[in-house]
């Protein structure tokens, strides 16, 4: 910005008392601007700058840079300007700006009057109007890219960029690529590469129980550098990962839920987590091999075993009987919605013929019923209206 401070009043006003503020979305931020006083009339080194981020986001602005002077820069006489300033700032890492959605900028020349560079006399604002007040959101997005590693290995580039306007702290985010482990051999997480530093980056295998459609585990992405602020309208940067095997057997990422092939573009399927809370993309859905129930007959309600539920679709109060050759002995029941949380469980106490009601104080949806014994496991899905 080149800017001159005029004074209109009939008196002389001492630059010490006087600041300016050029309101900007600094994207790309990392903590700190370059800032320069690169000519002033009055001369530069009178002339003082200063990056001040805001608590709180205003409309087009998450910060703002103040111009002040020191006791040497005199006083601006009465009807006078202070002629030229010409100034500059940059991300430290010199990555781009877009000025376009920054309060302060216009595009006119010459010089003109200009209501959204704010002035202040002894910090009383004295010219120009600030920015209005904003609300807060938070939004963080993944974007990916599939790297051809062989098939013995999954490698994938990830992104996980704040596009809302408030900080937030790396700790509290997560990120979670869901795929389909094809065998029981132990998984292992290498980091490759990442702009914020490879020890920044650790990753944690979780397997998933009862399987979802094309996910049988996820790898959850922490991020933890030493700066722990992830700033608005900044991202990670590239994260450069492999997953492979113990036995270094092949995966087949064909069937995998996170997996995009093609250019870094946005994946809704690579999921994040702010706080412990789903805040981008959509979970995996239960498993497809379970099949809903479309009639209120007991055996036409048998998806697998001797499991039975009916009335299905139900309010709530259903029934879960079991009758077959194959339901014996000791068993576990866990019923789960979609999301993979558990609503309800029972713990049998009889062996052989069952009966057990069920008054399931829930949201509408669909619900996953897993039977367990100890050697084998029964699955079905209930309508809940």
């Amino acid at each position: 910005p080149y800017l001159k401070i005029l004074n209109t009043s009939n008196a002389p006003i001492p630059y010490s008392q006087l600041t300016a503020r050029y309101w900007i979305t600094p994207e790309n931020f990392t903590g700190s601007l370059g800032l320069w006083i690169d000519y002033a009339q009055i001369g530069n080194s009178k002339v003082t700058t200063k990056y001040v981020p805001l608590t709180n986001p205003r409309v087009k602005a998450l910060g703002y840079i103040e111009y002040g002077f020191n006791n040497s820069a005199g006083s601006l006489s009465a009807h006078g300007n202070s002629g030229e300033i010409q100034s500059r700032f940059a991300n430290s890492d010199w990555s781009n700006f877009n000025e376009a959605n920054d309060y302060s900028r216009l595009s006119n020349s010459p010089y003109a009057d200009n209501a959204q560079i704010t002035l202040y006399q002894n910090g009383v604002l004295v010219w120009g109007t600030e920015p209005a007040a904003d609300s807060s959101v938070v939004s963080l997005k993944t974007f990916s890219l599939a790297n051809s590693a062989g098939g013995n290995t999954i490698s994938t580039f990830v992104d996980i960029r704040n596009e809302g306007n408030v900080s937030v702290d790396y700790k509290d985010v997560t990120a979670r690529y869901w795929f389909t482990s094809e065998g029981s051999s132990p998984l292992h997480f290498w980091i490759d590469y990442a702009k914020i530093g490879n020890s920044a980056i650790s990753g944690s295998f979780t397997s998933v129980s009862p399987a979802r459609n094309n996910a049988d585990s996820y790898l959850e992405l922490k991020v933890n550098p030493l700066a722990h602020t992830f700033y608005p309208l900044t991202s990670t940067g590239n994260i450069q990962y492999r997953i492979t095997k113990s036995d270094w057997s092949n995966f087949n990422q064909s069937n995998d839920y996170s997996y995009q092939s093609g250019p870094m573009a946005e994946n809704q399927k690579i999921t994040i987590y702010y706080k412990g809370q789903l805040v981008y993309g959509t979970e995996p859905s239960a498993g497809s091999s379970m099949r809903i129930a479309s009639t209120n007959s007991e055996q036409n309600n048998i998806l697998t075993g001797g499991a039975v539920v009916y009335p299905n679709p139900s309010s709530g109060n259903f029934t879960l009987a079991m009758n077959g050759d194959q339901c014996t002995g000791e068993f576990k029941v866990s019923i789960y919605n979609l999301m993979g949380q558990i609503v309800d469980t029972y713990q049998s106490e009889s062996n052989g013929v069952f009966h057990k009601d069920f008054d399931l104080k829930v949201t509408p949806g669909i619900y996953i019923i897993v039977v367990t014994w100890k050697d084998h496991t029964d699955q079905l899905r209930i309508s809940i209206n």
